[in-house]
């Protein structure tokens, strides 16, 4: 599929767009749109790839008034950022041996610098030999533990798309910590140690049934091929299954009567190992793993959930000056990777005045 973008593209010129334009994209029929059409739209196109503000606040006020739409968006989204292209594995396995070649080179200039003042009798092929053995000890020695595991993390209000060694696809978000072994060996299972949330496309192995395990403080996710989302933070981990079959094993607790829990399709499992408490029920998963497509879905949540979220999100801290009205249910959209935008929209459907200082934010009604 070919992707078309219109001929305003930076989001620093959002500000010289003319004002027919938001009228145009207002007046097309979305809602009627196939996917395909929807993928082949250059606004849309726009939006998935590198939009301005005013295309985030368009989309998310159509996905407010549309939510049934949801579903067909985020398809339509990812059609177009597979035509746009993406990093395979094999593209990271040479960047990975780019950069270890650099670091090689730099421990040999740092090394030369360093022995320089040393060796100055010394003839330059003894140089030249002394610096081969410098370079030998420094992969010998520090690549194999640089490269025994690998750590990828996620500041605050940033989501990063990763291929792992087997092909699986993981999307990290926001204040997330993602560890793994940077070798799979062919047959053997693959564990990967979560701290924050991700959003997992398993590629199965039929041939050998290896197992793929996500750790958390609180429980091990284990399945053969399928599609999840896990949210591990410190109250607790959330496991939302999407797609296949997942098994939970939960850590022990002397009065836990259901240490492994098997999942289908549309559920949701909570497990705190701290207080042991324990929540299974059947959720929108669609909804709940919006925030990957860059779209928070405010799926009947409480005002004092989204506060947690954009703390766990953005690292902001929220007050609210009136306690009850964290129990407010609300329903709706918001962008998951524009805070700013997120408080304005929040702000004006439901009648919330937020006052910003420094990293602190204060919730209350007007």
């Amino acid at each position: 599929m070919a992707v078309y973008l219109p001929s305003i593209k930076k989001a620093g010129n959002e500000s010289r767009q003319p004002i027919c334009q938001i009228k145009f994209m207002k007046g097309k029929n979305y809602h009627k749109f196939s996917i395909d059409q929807l993928a082949k739209d250059p606004w849309f196109q726009r939006w998935v790839l590198n939009p301005t503000k005013k295309d985030l606040l368009f989309w998310q006020q159509f996905l407010a008034e549309h939510p049934d739409q949801l579903e067909k968006v985020q398809t339509a989204k990812r059609r177009v950022e597979s035509a746009a292209g993406s990093i395979q594995p094999e593209r990271l396995r040479l960047l990975e041996k780019k950069k270890m070649h650099e670091r090689l080179m730099e421990a040999v200039r740092r090394d030369r610098k360093r022995f320089k003042l040393r060796v100055m009798t010394m003839s330059a092929a003894a140089t030249i030999l002394l610096l081969i053995i410098a370079g030998i000890a420094f992969w010998g020695i520090r690549a194999p533990q640089e490269q025994s595991m690998v750590t990828l993390r996620t500041p605050y209000g940033q989501t990063k798309t990763v291929m792992l060694p087997d092909g699986s696809k993981v999307v990290l978000n926001a204040n997330t910590t993602l560890s793994y072994s940077q070798r799979w060996e062919a047959g053997a299972d693959r564990v990967v140690q979560l701290n924050g949330e991700a959003h997992f496309t398993v590629k199965p192995k039929p041939a050998t049934q290896a197992k793929f395990i996500v750790m958390t403080s609180d429980l091990s996710v284990n399945v053969l091929g399928t599609v999840f989302n896990v949210h591990a933070r410190k109250q607790g981990t959330k496991v939302t299954l999407e797609e296949g079959e997942v098994a939970l094993n939960l850590k022990e607790q002397r009065q836990q009567k259901k240490p492994t829990i098997k999942m289908i399709p549309g559920e949701q499992v909570y497990f705190s190992a701290q207080t042991g408490q324990l929540k299974e029920e059947k959720v929108n998963v669609t909804a709940k793993g919006s925030w990957k497509d860059g779209i928070i879905v405010f799926d009947g949540i409480t005002i004092g959930e989204l506060g947690e979220i954009i703390r766990e999100t953005f690292g902001k801290k929220v007050e609210f000056k009136d306690t009850a009205m964290t129990k407010q249910l609300i329903t709706g959209a918001g962008p998951a990777d524009d805070l700013e935008l997120l408080l304005e929209t929040v702000e004006k459907a439901f009648a919330i005045k937020v006052t910003r200082r420094d990293s602190l934010l204060i919730f209350q009604q007007h």
